[in-house]
């Protein structure tokens, strides 16, 4: 498991400001409930890092336990459709990288920062603004409604248990 303030400081909070900084004005892909978002999911999915291949044999790889068919489909669907964007996610993979390609797969362990950027799209694509940082429960709506899915084993309670940050407090 990844200390939760290492897993902030040096891998979330870096490839999230990546993507702000590079990416157009006005595309908000960092922000404290962004931050927090995707430390629960990491929690919530890898147990922090414990688990970089779906148990059981299932699909989902790397920190967030990203399904290979959701990205792709956040590759046609996101990435191929703003130039800034398929920009700033390629400058973090090796140069000729094809997400079609079999190998593909293997970045989603490998490489965290494309992983993390990844599941930030896949939160991004939709419309609905990122519930707050300190609303764990709002958080694990969306989480459930745009990420995990409400057939997926994750509830409120585990949710809650495996909440990394102190509740009530941003820093």
């Amino acid at each position: 498991m990844i200390d939760v303030e290492h897993l902030t400081a040096h891998l979330i909070e870096p490839a999230l400001w990546r993507m702000e900084e590079r990416c157009k004005p006005g595309r908000k892909f960092y922000s404290l409930s962004a931050i927090r978002m995707i430390g629960r999911i990491a929690a919530q999915e890898s147990d922090r890092g414990t688990y970089w291949r779906q148990l059981g044999n299932g699909p989902a790889l790397g920190l967030l336990q990203i399904e290979p068919a959701t990205c792709q489909d956040v590759w046609r669907h996101v990435i191929g459709k703003h130039d800034d964007i398929e920009a700033v996610v390629r400058s973090v993979l090796p140069n000729g990288f094809d997400y079609m390609h079999a190998d593909s797969d293997e970045h989603l362990v490998f490489n965290v920062r494309y992983n993390i950027m990844i599941g930030r799209l896949c939160l991004w694509r939709h419309r609905e603004p990122l519930p707050a940082y300190d609303d764990i429960d709002g958080q694990f709506d969306y989480y459930k409604k745009y990420f995990n899915s409400h057939a997926g084993h994750a509830t409120l309670e585990s949710w809650r248990k495996k909440n990394p940050y102190p509740v009530g407090k941003a820093a």
